[in-house]
């Protein structure tokens, strides 16, 4: 049985390495394959959660970088702010300038703010409207499925394509049970007659 199994996964092997598809030879071993989908899926879940892990750990090195990086930029505003100094240079190295960066306004109330603006030469330069329009395509598929029954269809088809459902499979995985067996009872052995002729030693 386990050389069975050995020999099917390989005739896969071969398919797979020189990328056929065709018809197997047998039907059981759409099993096989069903099981190979199932393996690999378990290693994308383990490579998706392994990246997610791993973008965690990237993301907590840059912060940790960048607070480094915050901590330094400090103690040298400090020390320039200490010794009445806006810049200095290093020849060969760096050269450090003291910089104010430009007065931001926070707006807490963009609504109130709009009204504010409203009428003013100003409104058409800060105030700009946008429209989204998304289409449901569930819905969408409704409609349109509905109007090619009513011919409707023909007064739309330069704005639209129909695309043919692929024929596709779903595979269900049984879990895996465990069978347990019933309470054994104890059978009761005759004891043997011990035989002192023939001891082991």
């Amino acid at each position: 049985m386990e050389n069975d199994i050995i020999f099917n996964r390989a005739k896969l092997y071969q398919l797979e390495t020189a990328r056929v598809v065709e018809p197997l030879d047998d039907l059981r071993l759409i099993e096989d394959a069903a099981m190979t989908i199932k393996e690999v899926d378990k290693k994308i879940a383990f490579y998706k959660d392994y990246k997610k892990k791993k973008n965690e750990d990237i993301s907590k090195a840059i912060n940790s970088l960048e607070d480094k990086v915050a901590f330094y930029k400090s103690i040298i505003l400090v020390t320039l702010e200490s010794k009445n100094e806006k810049n200095v240079s290093f020849p060969g190295s760096c050269k450090i300038t003291k910089r104010k960066s430009p007065d931001k306004w926070v707006i807490k109330d963009e609504e109130a703010f709009r009204d504010s603006l409203k009428g003013t030469p100003e409104e058409k330069k800060v105030v700009q409207e946008m429209m989204q329009y998304i289409i449901d395509k569930k819905e969408a598929n409704k409609v349109l499925k509905a109007w090619e029954k009513s011919g409707k269809l023909n007064d739309i088809s330069d704005s639209i394509d129909k695309e043919e459902g692929k024929v596709g499979i779903s595979i269900s995985f049984l879990e895996d049970k465990v069978v347990k067996s019933e309470v054994e009872e104890a059978i009761p052995v005759k004891n043997k007659k011990e035989n002192y002729d023939s001891l082991e030693f």
